[in-house]
């Protein structure tokens, strides 16, 4: 007889971090933290300190952008940027995949009607040889 398994219980996960934790994070993070520099997006000049770039994060009310800061709808243009670059990149990475597996599969049928051909060759010299003689 077969014995069941015993489910082993998951170990709890652990708690998200509060409002509270997340912005004290974000408070003692470095100018120069890739999360500010990566790609270039509105709060990654590192001349301007990180106070400025975070302060208007979590703030109910607007405000306008300062002069040297990108408008909202400018972040969003550059966000949807950077959505259509990565999903041409997925797409053209399935492409690839699909293209690799299709390439696999084209070879070893190649390989395998070369075989045939040598083969074949071989038998019509064996035929050509019997003949001869």
């Amino acid at each position: 007889m077969a014995k069941q398994k015993v489910p082993v219980p998951l170990p709890k996960r652990p708690e998200p971090p509060t409002l509270e934790e997340m912005i004290e994070d974000i408070k003692k993070t470095a100018d120069d933290d890739i999360v500010f520099t990566l790609m270039g997006g509105p709060y990654s000049s590192p001349s301007t300190p990180l106070s400025s770039k975070t302060s208007g994060l979590m703030n109910d009310s607007y405000e306008e952008p300062s002069p040297g800061q990108p408008s909202v709808d400018t972040a969003t243009d550059e966000n949807d940027a950077y959505y259509e670059k990565a999903k041409k990149y997925m797409e053209k990475n399935e492409y690839l995949k699909k293209t690799s597996q299709k390439l696999t599969t084209q070879y070893a049928e190649l390989e395998n009607t070369g075989k045939q051909l040598a083969q074949s060759v071989e038998q019509l010299k064996n035929e050509t040889a019997k003949i001869k003689h």
